[in-house]
């Protein structure tokens, strides 16, 4: 329980950093990166599995890089902070749910709104979104 509030927290804080300012709190996705390392320290939950999730979102890290940075470089290091503090298929859940509404969200911006192509889209949102979308599942 205290972890889904924790996550939920973080979220919402960075959420409402990404739609008002288009960036996260480094600061405060370092906390929780580092709260996410010593928890899992303590409670010996360190194996080969655990490492998967934050090699995820430096995935997304480097596709920003590669792309010059049309991917922010803030969602990659949030999504390795959010490696950190989840399971893997917790973690993947939410990933796959975040990147499918925000497809969504892009064709509805697109194909309806005739938006144009450049439209930035917060991305932290949807992250938010997929992970409660994955606990009401």
């Amino acid at each position: 329980m205290l972890k889904t509030t924790g996550v939920i927290l973080f979220l919402v804080w960075n959420s409402w950093k990404d739609i008002r300012k288009k960036e996260i709190s480094l600061v405060i996705t370092c906390v929780f990166a580092f709260l996410g390392v010593m928890t899992a320290l303590y409670n010996r939950n360190v194996n080969v599995m655990y490492f998967v999730p934050p090699l995820v979102g430096g995935c997304f890290l480097g596709l920003s890089a590669v792309s010059g940075n049309q991917i922010g470089a803030g969602d990659g290091v949030l999504l390795i902070a959010l490696g950190t503090v989840l399971e893997m298929e917790e973690y993947l859940r939410t990933l796959c749910l975040a990147l499918g509404s925000c497809g969504l969200w892009a064709l509805i911006l697109l194909g309806i709104l005739r938006k144009k192509k450049t439209t930035e889209l917060p991305f932290v949102p949807f992250v938010l979104l997929g992970y409660v979308g994955g606990l009401l599942l």
